[in-house]
């Protein structure tokens, strides 16, 4: 199976720009990740409540599933924003 080159996403400076670029970056990761096991493609992230999610050491770029809100959410520029 071989891998296609991903094209170079732009660099967002707000999270009101957050929902086409990760829409993107999600469904890219989701055609490359592939269970061995039951054949099934599927992506699983991280889950916290928003609690826990306040707490974390974030990284530029981070998308987690927040269980409180029910909602991906992705940290760019300091903030979450929902995806």
């Amino acid at each position: 199976m071989s891998i296609p080159t991903i094209q170079p996403l732009p660099k967002l400076t707000a999270p009101e720009n957050l929902m086409p670029w990760a829409s993107r970056l999600i469904t890219e990761l989701w055609k490359r990740l592939y269970s061995v096991a039951d054949g099934v493609n599927r992506l699983k992230l991280p889950m916290y409540t928003t609690t826990q999610r306040n707490e974390l050491v974030a990284e530029e770029g981070l998308i987690i599933y927040n269980t409180t809100t029910t909602q991906l959410e992705m940290y760019i520029s300091g903030s979450w924003g929902a995806v």
